[in-house]
């Protein structure tokens, strides 16, 4: 008895003589092949051990060509305006792209997360699988990069002017809150392909434009607080890079409003060889865990009415 092929077979071999059957001649891997499977293993590191690996992450980082698909949108045109893709790769990029906005409007952010990674995945299958390789190029960055100011970037600025944006960040443009829980924050001075890093399970993330769609809905803005300690370059450093400690008061963004007990945390700011900030690192004073179950336990009662102690 001859066994039926199943329809995911004829589906992956229709899609390998798609791909492969466009490509006029044999084509060396390409450096942006290269770089994008650096990027993920740099994006997949363990970014809790040692100073050692993070001074890899930086040398890989900086190592990146300047022509890899992770540019800003500003030195790349839009897919759109080159007419080498045919009617389904356009019809694929479209839907890719739209599917990205409806992500960035989902109201959870643990939902907005999971949709924005698994729409990630679903462009490197559009990269390496569907979209030829005469046309990859043309695709520009991920959408977890593409730039979020029309790709104007503030290079070369002298490091104690970024110090004083960065402050203004921190003081906040909308409520006197911090970018950190209203997501606003100056993009000029960022690289549209910055890593963010932290103990947070939910991270690391790669792409401002990414990074900023979470933060911008992950806590209350009402009820959250967060307060600038100290702020400063860091001397003598390579690369160059700028330290500040603060202390936060969250509740997050959720149904049932968890509050978060108080944290004291520091943020290195790392800039490349443009004074861009390519890498945004947070270490915390307190372990995952405990903010991971204060989400479910409250970690203190309010003092109200109900709860005051009886006079004597």
């Amino acid at each position: 008895m001859v066994k039926k092929p199943y329809p995911f077979s004829f589906a992956m071999w229709f899609m390998a003589a798609y791909r492969f059957a466009s490509v006029n001649g044999f084509q060396p891997e390409r450096p942006q092949l290269t770089s994008l499977r650096r990027s993920l293993q740099v994006a997949n590191a363990d970014f809790s051990s040692s100073n050692n690996t993070m001074a890899e992450i930086h040398r890989e980082f900086l190592a990146q060509p300047k022509d890899t698909y992770l540019q800003s949108s500003s030195r790349t045109k839009h897919w759109n305006s080159h007419r080498d893709f045919n009617v389904f790769e356009r019809w694929c990029l479209g839907r890719l792209e739209t599917w990205y906005a409806m992500s960035q409007r989902v109201k959870c952010p643990f939902f907005r997360r999971r949709y924005g990674d698994g729409l990630d995945h679903l462009e490197w299958v559009l990269r390496h699988l569907v979209i030829r390789r005469s046309c990859c190029d043309a695709m520009g960055p991920a959408q977890a990069c593409r730039s979020i100011d029309n790709g104007y970037k503030s290079q070369h600025l002298p490091v104690q002017t970024i110090v004083r944006i960065l402050e203004s960040d921190w003081e906040g443009k909308r409520n006197s809150k911090g970018y950190y829980i209203t997501g606003i924050l100056s993009s000029h001075i960022y690289r549209d392909d910055c890593l963010f890093t932290s103990p947070d399970p939910d991270l690391p993330i790669r792409g401002l434009r990414k990074y900023l769609g979470v933060a911008s809905h992950l806590f209350d803005s009402k009820t959250s607080s967060s307060q600038l300690l100290s702020l400063k370059a860091v001397e003598n450093s390579h690369p160059i890079s700028i330290q500040a400690t603060w202390t936060m008061q969250l509740t997050l963004r959720l149904p049932w409003k968890p509050k978060l007990p108080s944290l004291m945390g520091s943020t290195t700011y790392y800039l490349d060889d443009e004074n861009l900030i390519y890498h945004h690192h947070e270490t915390w004073d307190r372990d995952v865990s405990v903010l991971f179950w204060a989400i479910f336990i409250p970690h203190d009662k309010p003092q109200g009415k109900d709860n005051v102690a009886p006079d004597s």
